[in-house]
């Protein structure tokens, strides 16, 4: 998938949808997983490295996802 114009918000209700996803679909074993898949992949686009023009909003959004609060 390529994402244009994401944001930290697109992001993050993304990465929130892809959790109910696999908490509604456990793969065998009853285990669900979300796998990220690059920290910094800046070649192909792919990163939750801080920059400049986001800072670490991405790794803020993926620790609200990941620990269960909301908003920004």
């Amino acid at each position: 998938h390529i994402f244009h114009g994401c944001t930290p918000e697109s992001y993050e209700t993304w990465l929130r949808n892809a959790v109910a996803y696999a908490a509604d679909n456990p793969a065998v074993g009853s285990e669900s997983m979300v796998f990220i898949n690059a920290w910094n992949e800046w070649a192909e686009g792919v990163y939750l490295e801080p920059d400049r023009k986001f800072g670490y909003a991405l790794l803020a959004a993926t620790q609200r996802v990941a620990f269960g609060s909301s908003g920004a």
